[in-house]
């Protein structure tokens, strides 16, 4: 179109074939064949809503109308291009807006909206207003108006109608469109306006992928991609856009939308659109003044275009959304750290999500970028380093750019330098002398939390000083000293602007580097006594949780309650497996915490701490965890000089030592236990400490005197009405009885052990002495009730979640096939308990290699 030429606008679906949507009547689809009717109620409603909201998501349950409208569509227009897609939330109708009645101005403007039914009526007042003011026909706008307030006059006045009403009253000119002759096109233009491609872009092929879909048939026009600051979105988006602009021979769009930049506000729609249009051709002087005369204006130059849109660094979907073209035409790519979700549900857009590189394609970057094959050249230390940087692409950029000014440096004193977490920001950073710009990956991040409303700040500040890599609404909601509810919608909101992700349902992690610039904020920003305030708010809530969990796996052996009378909000924990699964995913947060709590000198709550996870260890046997949990809580005991806490950690440790078969050590602990109790005339781990010294001297072939321990535990036990506890002396007197050749005496000492397990329904300890039994059986000879009692100890060790008496029922049923005669089913036993349990590390497994071997020799 030549410079001059007008813009004008009409209403073609009249004048060509193929479909109209007639809503202004009797709602009907008109095709090549005549009128079809919408017969269902259902049908109509569904009708209405998404034509007059054509190519938008509309919200709405799921039915069987779309169906019917489909079927009418089908055989209105066959193989044609209007489509009714099924969305998540709802459906969109793909259509020309121009083929539905109520978008053609002149029908608008000639409809008797009394006819209509209601929600439609409501609906088409304030257009069917506008249009008349727009063709000079300022009175009959009134009037329509006034016709309707005339029939509700028991009702309020509509708000945005009487606005309406009032500035067609006043004239206002913002109402009138732009006359055709005021928008002069300069020329069709096909603008080219992508930046560069970056140098060194490397992998992401699955996000590539990921846009190469929407150049599909049937797909989305609308890609959101979506990632943290630093993982290179704009650089994946600008090379994608490089790599497929022939597939857009009608041009290329591209405009930075400044959502997070820290120096200036972020870019307002309606300066884009003048950029935009411009650029498309509208003369400097005939771009529209108004918003929506701009974006209609661009919508319209772009139908049926093949333009590429691409929008960098969005803040959120309002500031993005005058900016869509629509149509099936062009195709809009976004960019922005937050996920955008309002593009989804109502504009259909499709997610491409941009998290950290690979590890492989991290050192490439760090390649790429140096211009000095490290990968080859030093491949340890060019690992280390991708990893201390989180392999996040702008800190690998920015340690490249290093390694290229100062190629002879060693990657090594680099990567040492990174190692060290208090300079490792101030590491990321680098000044560009020549414009005066710094590149950071502080201040990328700090940009992102910036523009953070206050409350979630806050709360964004407070993960800094937690020391796990892992959290929850409830930790949080204990540090912060607010509601589970607040914790959860700003965790969501923190997720949703990409400084923490959301791993599973209620379950955070947040990058390491995002990690540092927290704490950071909350050393600068918080006071001290604010700072230990927190600390000492997740660390009541570890041992609140710690110990509710731990009682629904068997009574405790202490006086420890911390949860009793506590206000602290937990997680659900109805159930001994909810316990278990809840130490289980904090185990490595429990280790973090404690050794932050030692920094601190939180020394009392530390070794409480670590006795409260001692039902979990024992059940689970994480033995590094359960070593270092103890070694850390006895050391903090005998820094708070409190003798029971000593006590108790002794405990602790032997028992980790007699599971791991190191009797003398687990002697030695229990020894310890048992001195230090009766030093303090503390009957209760006095008994304790007694009880499973008898143990470790049983193992250790010293029966007298394991047998004097256990008399005197089990004495102490039914003194202080304990009588959960008496079942440990019992099942020891009954393996010593067994040893003995006394075998009806240890059955029965098994047997009272074993009824007290059932009465506490500890499975666990059930499954223990049900191995004992076995055991006392198959030494009387009597093979078919020592089958029963392994088998029996293999589905409770499988109800309870303990591999270790798993193992040992195992062990004991290939026992009894081979005393049976039959090598080959013990074999197949002992070699699937190995299979699935061989790598606990636990005394049973090396027994059972050794049967093996003996088995195969």
């Amino acid at each position: 179109m030549g410079r001059g030429k007008l813009v004008t606008s009409a209403h073609p679906a009249v004048r060509r074939g193929g479909v109209l949507i007639r809503l202004l009547g009797r709602p009907e689809i008109l095709g090549v064949d005549g009128p079809l009717a919408v017969d269902s109620a259902e049908a109509c409603t569904l009708l209405t809503r998404i034509a007059l909201h054509p190519n938008e998501i509309v919200l709405t349950e799921h039915s069987e109308a779309a169906d019917e409208l489909r079927v009418l569509l089908d055989k209105a227009d066959p193989g044609g291009d209007i489509e009714l897609i099924t969305e998540r939330f709802g459906y969109r109708l793909r259509i020309d807006p121009e083929r539905i009645d109520v978008h053609d101005p002149m029908a608008i403007s000639a409809a008797d909206l009394a006819l209509l039914p209601d929600t439609l009526r409501r609906a088409l007042v304030g257009r069917q207003m506008t249009e008349l003011h727009r063709q000079g026909r300022r009175a009959e706008a009134l009037a329509v108006y006034e016709r309707i307030q005339a029939g509700r006059r028991d009702q309020p006045l509509d708000p945005v109608l009487r606005a309406l009403y009032e500035r067609i009253l006043y004239d206002d000119p913002s109402l009138l469109p732009p006359e055709p002759s005021s928008v002069e096109i300069a020329g069709v233009m096909a603008p080219a306006q992508l930046p560069p491609a970056p140098t060194g872009f490397t992998g992401r092929h699955e996000e590539l992928s990921g846009l190469d879909r929407l150049l599909q048939e049937d797909t989305s026009t609308l890609g959101v991609v979506v990632g943290a600051a630093g993982t290179g979105k704009t650089a994946l988006a600008v090379t994608w856009a490089s790599q497929v602009a022939r597939d857009f021979p009608d041009g290329q769009l591209f405009a930075c939308l400044r959502g997070f930049d820290q120096n200036r506000p972020p870019a307002e729609p309606a300066e884009v659109l003048r950029r935009f249009l411009i650029a498309l051709g509208v003369a400097p002087q005939a771009v529209p003044i108004d918003l929506a005369e701009r974006a209609a204006l661009y919508r319209s130059l772009l139908a049926g275009r093949r333009v590429l849109v691409l929008l960098d660094d969005a803040r959120d979907s309002e500031q993005v959304r005058p900016l869509l073209p629509g149509g099936r035409g062009p195709l809009t790519v976004v960019t922005s750290r937050r996920r955008l979700d309002g593009l989804v549900a109502r504009d259909g857009a499709a997610y491409v999500p941009v998290g950290t590189l690979p590890g492989p394609q991290a050192i490439r970057l760090l390649d790429e970028v140096s211009d000095i094959r490290w990968s080859q050249r030093d491949p340890v230390n060019a690992s280390r380093i991708a990893s201390l940087c989180g392999h996040l692409p702008l800190a690998l950029r920015i340690v490249g750019a290093r390694l290229a000014m100062a190629p002879t440096g060693t990657l090594a004193r680099l990567a040492d330098e990174l190692a060290d977490e208090r300079h490792r920001l101030q590491m990321l950073d680098i000044q560009d002398t020549d414009d005066d710009m710094q590149v950071s990956v502080r201040r990328a991040f700090d940009v992102s939390y910036r523009t953070l409303p206050p409350e979630f700040a806050s709360v964004f500040r407070l993960l800094g000083l937690f020391p796990g890599a892992n959290f929850g609404p409830h930790l949080v909601a204990a540090m912060a000293d607010c509601a589970v509810g607040t914790a959860r919608t700003a965790l969501r909101a923190l997720s949703a602007a990409h400084l923490i992700t959301e791993t599973s349902q209620d379950w955070f992690t947040m990058h390491d580097l995002v990690r540092l610039h927290s704490r950071e904020l909350a050393f600068a920003e918080l006071t001290q006594a604010e700072r230990f305030a927190v600390a000492a708010r997740g660390l009541e809530y570890y041992c609140v949780v710690s110990d509710r969990a731990r009682r629904l796996i068997r009574p405790p052996a202490d006086s420890l309650a911390p949860s009793l009378g506590s206000l602290v909000a937990t997680p659900r924990l109805d159930t001994r497996a909810h316990a278990l699964a809840w130490f289980e995913r904090e185990r490595g947060n429990l280790i973090s915490v404690l050794r932050a709590a030692q920094q601190k000198a939180f020394y009392t709550q530390m070794w409480q701490l670590v006795r409260l996870q001692l039902d979990f260890l024992a059940t689970h046997c994480p033995w590094e965890d359960w070593r270092t949990s103890h070694e850390l809580g006895l050391a903090a005991a005998k820094e708070a000089g409190d003798r029971n806490g000593e006590a108790l950690m002794h405990h602790g440790l032997g028992l980790l030592y007699g599971r791991l078969g190191e009797h003398e050590r687990a002697l030695a602990e229990h020894e310890a236990c048992r001195r230090l109790a009766e030093g303090d005339g503390d009957l209760p781990v006095v008994a304790l400490g007694s009880a499973h010294a008898a143990s470790a001297l049983f193992h250790l072939s010293r029966h007298d005197e394991a047998t004097a321990l256990s008399r005197q535990a089990l004495a102490l036990y039914r003194l202080l009405g304990d009588r959960y506890r008496q079942a440990q002396p019992l099942s020891t007197l009954g393996e010593l009885a067994r040893l003995g050749g006394d075998y009806e005496a240890s059955l029965a000492y098994n047997q009272q052990a074993l009824t007290i397990y059932q009465q506490y329904d500890d499975q666990e300890r059930q499954a223990w002495v049900r191995v004992h039994l076995g055991e006392t059986n198959r030494a009387a000879g009597w093979l078919d009730h020592a089958e029963a009692c392994f088998t029996e100890a293999v589905r409770l060790s499988r109800v309870s979640g303990t591999a270790l008496r798993e193992g040992y029922a195992v062990r004991g049923l290939g026992d009894v096939h081979l005393d049976r005669g039959d090598r080959d089913a013990a074999r197949a036993v002992w070699e699937e308990a190995l299979r699935s349990f061989g790598h606990i590390g636990a005394p049973w497994v090396a027994s059972v290699r050794a049967r093996l071997a003996k088995l195969y020799g």
